[in-house]
């Protein structure tokens, strides 16, 4: 038992100090901090992230606690989900699975130091974001008393069984073969959006991210201080508003019932664990060709030794190639752009297709509404171009044999390309109709996407990354129209200077990149 014991807190050792030394967990820690930062504005910003009704309370300890633990359980999903997703099938990539495969450690241990790995790490994540929370306090400086429980039990009762049923999820879609790629990308995002719908429209009783719990416990106070205002829901996330009646909000009064409701969700996700292991195979740990190998009879093991044994070796002269090398870019973009749309199932060109179109011909009123889904339908395109190199293993071939700068540049024009080539239905609506304006912000956010795309691949030597940046951005630019973050210029801010300074800055990042890639 003490043997099992310890292979298990090795292994999830191994998993976590692999995931905290990566630029990517850095990264996303200090987009995590920013968004403490955002996520509390000052009284004169012009927009809040948290009220009730038309008022919200004084920034004390229990208000502010309570931003950050709804923060942390909501926003943590699309960041830790496409940063943690795939550690099962890393092993095998790395071939670190035939190692694990014919280890003593069962399905069960195995899958359990994963989920515990990807937890530990959410919750680091969550934890610096309630140290930001903490700072912002200060920062703020409406109130500064600090109380610690308020910041503590909310981490503790609503953060923590959040990030335990999201940990499970990223075990779960890892070892279901049809949900660890495109499919698997698009089921969480809409799952996370129907869940989020629900919990901050308060129909039923998924409350995941204990958005209804905070709401209720505000209202009542909301309803105290001020008994004749009506407020009937929660605004949370980016929403303007000039002024809000300020009040002093004692905080979230903790009973037996609330605590229960938030054990069910680590039930929950107890429940999706075990699911995983039942379903888990140890052999897809091994790469394909071992495993076919794998269940061959003996008899069939031994023919093979016989049919490869070489009956002799001989001597081999390898002649230098003399010439000078000479480099086709035309070659390098085609060979870029056929890489790119390898790993793209069938169905993937026929749904772009039809957005395509409908950006082209439906009424310019609702053209935005697909321009919205055509840039998350580039995701899969554009997650792996800054990272291939490092996920298949190929840098030195690759290094050796093209000029990396050349390769770099083929890389980038080509996710230009692709981003320009899908999103120009709807520049040809906007053109049409005389919004010149959109014309700029458009091109500036087909040079942006792509150069996000290679920098946090380069970095990272992962498409998660990207994937997870992307998805937040898109969620709170375009969607929620927070100022600053719409860099596709869909809502009118058009934000074209500011956005192609910061194309610069990543491209510089990804030279920076590449350079410390060739000499490493």
């Amino acid at each position: 038992m003490i043997s099992v014991i310890n292979r298990c807190m090795t292994t999830t050792h191994y998993n976590l100090i692999r995931i905290t030394r990566t630029y990517g967990f850095l990264i996303m820690l200090g987009i995590v901090i920013t968004l403490g930062y955002f996520l509390v504005p000052p009284a004169d910003a012009g927009y809040q992230t948290m009220y009730v009704g038309e008022a919200r309370s004084i920034y004390n300890s229990a208000w502010i606690g309570a931003v950050a633990a709804l923060s942390s359980s909501l926003f943590l999903w699309p960041f830790g989900f496409y940063l943690l997703r795939g550690k099962i099938s890393e092993d095998r990539e790395r071939g670190v699975g035939s190692i694990l495969a014919s280890s003593p450690m069962n399905n069960f241990h195995y899958l359990l130091s994963k989920m515990i790995s990807n937890f530990l790490t959410l919750a680091v994540m969550a934890g610096v974001l309630e140290l930001a929370f903490i700072a912002m306090q200060y920062i703020r400086w409406e109130e500064t008393q600090f109380v610690l429980s308020d910041y503590l039990l909310p981490y503790v009762w609503i953060v923590l069984p959040s990030l335990c049923v999201l940990a499970t999820l990223t075990i779960l879609f890892d070892i279901i073969p049809f949900m660890k790629g495109v499919i698997g990308n698009i089921v969480f995002f809409s799952m996370w959006t129907a869940i989020s719908a629900l919990s901050f429209s308060g129909v039923g009783t998924i409350d995941i991210f204990g958005s209804q719990f905070i709401f209720i416990e505000i209202l009542n106070g909301v309803q105290q201080e001020f008994p004749t205002l009506s407020a009937t829901n929660m605004n949370f996330g980016y929403q303007t508003a000039q002024s809000l009646l300020i009040f002093d909000w004692t905080g979230i009064t903790w009973t037996k019932d609330h605590v229960t409701a938030r054990l069910f969700w680590l039930l929950i996700g107890t429940f999706l664990f075990l699911i995983s292991v039942l379903i888990f195979q140890r052999d897809s740990l091994l790469p394909l060709e071992n495993r076919i190998s794998a269940r061959k009879t003996n008899a069939g093991l031994a023919q093979d030794r016989i049919r490869h044994q070489p009956e002799g070796i001989e001597a081999i002269h390898l002649q230098p190639v003399e010439g000078v090398r000479k480099y086709s870019f035309y070659y390098i973009v085609r060979s870029e752009l056929r890489l790119m749309f390898r790993d793209v199932p069938i169905w993937w060109y026929g749904v772009g297709m039809i957005l395509l179109l409908l950006t082209m011909f439906v009424p310019l009123s609702s053209t935005k509404i697909f321009l919205y889904f055509i840039w998350l339908w580039l995701i899969p395109l554009l997650a792996p171009i800054g990272a291939k190199e490092k996920m298949y293993r190929t840098e030195q071939l690759l290094f050796s044999n093209v000029p990396p700068y050349m390769q770099l540049f083929a890389v980038w024009l080509s996710g230009v390309f692709i981003s320009f080539l899908i999103t120009s239905g709807g520049t040809v609506q906007m053109i049409v109709g005389g919004d010149w304006g959109w014309l700029s912000a458009w091109i500036t956010a087909v040079l942006f996407s792509p150069t996000l795309a290679l920098a946090a691949g380069i970095w990272a030597g992962t498409r998660k990354l990207y994937e997870a940046i992307f998805v937040v951005w898109w969620i709170m630019g375009p969607v929620q129209n927070a100022p600053y973050l719409d860099f596709t210029g869909i809502q009118g801010n058009h934000l074209t200077y500011a956005y192609l300074l910061l194309t610069a800055g990543l491209a510089i990042a990804a030279m920076i990149g590449r350079k410390r890639q060739i000499h490493r």
